[in-house]
């Protein structure tokens, strides 16, 4: 089942209504922005990354007492972290099975 909750505030709310309501086991919980808002964050961070690397370019080229010319190539490298799960016993919490006696 999915579940979107906006504002994240309310997430709390819905996890505990849904186990109140007898629901015994709540994983694969994401937390991710709208489209709208990744698209301008990702926008963000790529004008960014392209500032750092105009003024490590500039560093380097003056510390070899070159100068630089025009951008001839740049190359977009996404390196997006996979969530990683984590089991309660790893988090130092002991896993006690539901029984349905």
């Amino acid at each position: 089942m999915e579940i979107k909750v906006k504002p994240i505030d309310k997430a709390n709310k819905v996890v505990d209504a849904a186990t109140a309501d007898s629901a015994n086991l709540v994983g694969g919980i994401n937390f991710t922005f709208s489209d709208s808002l990744q698209k301008s964050l990702e926008q963000q961070a790529t004008q960014q990354a392209v500032n750092d690397a105009k003024d490590k370019a500039q560093n380097l080229a003056g510390a070899a007492g070159i100068g630089l010319g025009k951008i001839v190539n740049v190359v977009e490298n996404s390196n997006q972290p996979s969530p990683l799960m984590m089991t309660a016993g790893v988090a130092g919490k002991t896993v006690r099975p539901i029984s349905s006696n």
